[in-house]
């Protein structure tokens, strides 16, 4: 069997490497999102109960942070960025 180079294996561990970073970034996005979520959804019930205005404070807090994340230029899955 054929030896490989090694300048492919270290070419491999480091998109390796960056590929494990970006899923990791992208787990703790959504685990912080949802709690986020969570604790808005539960914080409104309390305070507001069901209406129409919290509803309404859901959305616009959830697209700013959706806003702030894209804003920010960090990268969360690479595959939703297109090479190039």
């Amino acid at each position: 069997m054929a030896e490989v180079p090694k300048d492919v294996l270290r070419e491999f561990e480091q998109k390796l490497e960056a590929d494990l970073q970006s899923v990791a970034v992208t787990v703790t996005a959504v685990t912080g999102v949802i709690i986020y979520w969570r604790g808005v959804w539960s914080l409104l019930d309390n305070v507001m109960g069901d209406s129409l205005f919290g509803d309404i404070c859901c959305i616009i807090v959830g697209l700013t942070i959706v806003l702030a994340i894209r804003l920010s230029g960090v990268k969360v899955a690479s595959s939703f960025w297109p090479n190039g």
